[in-house]
């Protein structure tokens, strides 16, 4: 139920606007209305989680300083770690404050590379600069949107549709002609940038990008740090990952945890320095699919008999190609990038059923007019999507996975597996995990040489005959299709649908 009594009224958050209702979430926590102010951020997440990402930076501007929110900041930290180019690509990034910007770089989860968190930083840095800002009035780093009682939402810097406003902002880190810089404004982006520059992870960038894009702001760099990195560089005999092992601490300018590193060795490691910390954890890139998902595909390619993987153990690495909401929907961008790529995972989510479909290609997309003969090809899906399960993603936990089909490639022990009837998976009282409760289809291809149909730039990929095709606009009315045909057992009912989101991985083996 959407109601909540406030003195003697009654408040309907179905019939309120989103941005009232975040704007009604400050108002109740200002006046300690705790009951309400509980109810309007679970409605926030569980009701209106879609628009809280499409607006993930202006929400989690909003509510920063309002300790009461923590369950909405962390949801929004979530999901900017994962799809980190709805802050980095955003055009309120230049307006980030600081100290929303140091909890989401001493994150080790952010999922992107490292030179590209620095050439962002640098971006947001240069627009801070006093010079900049007094020639460019669009780069206002003012906060007082967040800092007064009783914030008042403006509703023209929300998005109300499906995608997130992106922008570039003007300001190019890689095209700023630095020979004209005095020492002074070196010392002022040193300034602006001295709480953030200990959490980048200098030691993970390439030899070739630290020269061409992090030496030419040595400057701002300190001495040491500067002495450390270049000698890791130029002394490839240091090693540092065999001698090291990790553990969580707290860095002193960010409320977050990252990992951080002790010698084991530290005869052979004289020269490690202070600034080192490891990679940031990037165990899968996707909006759509866990790490479980991934263990149980690998399964269903390798047609495992014996121990299913963990994610740990899989013999192959995912790599994403394209996403529809990042890349976009046409079937000519997904040629672009997914073309004689080899192996390859498609997965999408229909707009209408929220159910998660796709297939395996063990051989290669092109173009052409033809079929592709393979036996190891296959087709899966997955029940609707459980977009607020623990870890806040958009796809399905390994409780909704299960094979059908004779010809699945599954014994009785992976059976046992996906039913949840392993020891494993019993709690303490002797019953079955609901986690385990699963629900999954796998369909492989039972004529083989219509396996893979090739079509011209108008399609993407396209399994069989009928089984699932995709093509023009896939997220246009009726763009897609899936019948059973060529492949073992439908995996969906619907005939015509279209994808609220698509991602294609390239499957390559380690």
């Amino acid at each position: 139920m959407d109601d909540r009594y406030m003195y003697s009224g009654t408040i309907n958050l179905s019939r309120q606007k989103n941005h009232d209702i975040l704007d009604l979430l400050i108002a109740s926590d200002e006046l300690l209305l705790s009951e309400l102010f509980d109810h309007i951020q679970n409605y926030l997440l569980h009701t209106k989680f879609e628009w809280v990402k499409r607006n993930v930076v202006k929400v989690h501007r909003t509510i920063y300083p309002h300790e009461g929110c923590k369950k909405l900041q962390d949801f929004c930290l979530d999901t900017i770690c994962k799809s980190p180019m709805l802050v980095f690509g955003s055009k309120n990034f230049l307006e980030f404050e600081e100290a929303l910007l140091l909890p989401l770089l001493g994150r080790h989860d952010l999922q992107t590379e490292e030179i590209d968190i620095w050439d962002h930083l640098i971006r947001w840095g240069l627009a801070q600069m006093s010079e900049l800002n007094s020639s460019i009035s669009s780069f206002s780093t003012s906060s007082s949107s967040t800092s007064s009682s009783f914030v008042s939402i403006d509703a023209s810097t929300f998005s109300e549709d499906n995608s997130p406003a992106i922008d570039t902002n003007g300001v190019d880190a890689n095209n700023v002609d630095l020979s004209n810089w005095s020492n002074e404004d070196f010392m002022e982006l040193e300034r602006i940038l001295h709480n953030c520059i200990p959490l980048i992870r200098f030691f993970q960038i390439s030899s070739s990008d630290f020269y061409d894009k992090v030496w030419p702001f040595q400057k701002i760099l300190p001495d040491d740090l500067r002495e450390d990195v270049l000698q890791y560089h130029l002394k490839r005999h240091i090693m540092l990952s065999s001698n090291l092992s990790y553990h969580a601490v707290t860095h002193p300018n960010s409320s977050s945890q990252s990992l951080d590193y002790s010698i084991s060795s530290p005869q052979s490691l004289l020269n490690i320095s202070r600034y080192f910390q490891p990679p940031r954890t990037i165990p899968f890139d996707s909006t759509l699919l866990r790490t479980e998902h991934v263990a149980l595909l690998c399964d269903w390619i390798d047609r495992k008999d014996g121990k299913p993987y963990t994610f740990d153990e899989i013999p192959y690495k995912l790599k994403l190609l394209v996403r529809g909401s990042r890349d976009g929907f046409e079937a000519e961008t997904f040629h672009e990038k997914c073309d004689k790529q080899g192996a390859t995972i498609t997965v999408m989510q229909i707009a209408c059923s929220g159910e998660l479909i796709g297939g395996y290609n063990p051989i290669e997309w092109t173009t052409g007019d033809f079929r592709i003969n393979t036996q190891n090809s296959f087709l899966f899906s997955f029940p609707k999507s459980t977009i607020n399960s623990n870890n806040n993603n958009s796809g399905i936990g390994m409780s909704d996975i299960k094979p059908i089909g004779s010809n699945s490639g599954y014994s009785s022990e992976n059976e046992n597996r996906v039913n949840g009837n392993d020891d494993n998976t019993r709690n303490s009282n002797g019953g079955q995990s609901n986690e385990r409760r699963l629900n999954g289809k796998l369909s492989r291809v039972r004529r083989p040489g219509y396996a893979i149909r090739i079509k011209d730039k108008t399609y993407g990929p396209c399994f069989g005959d009928k089984g699932l095709w995709m093509k023009t606009n896939f997220n246009a009315y009726d763009s897609c299709s899936s019948d059973k045909d060529d492949y073992s057992e439908r995996v969906t009912t619907l005939n015509k649908f279209w994808v609220m989101e698509y991602e294609v991985f390239q499957v390559v083996k380690k």
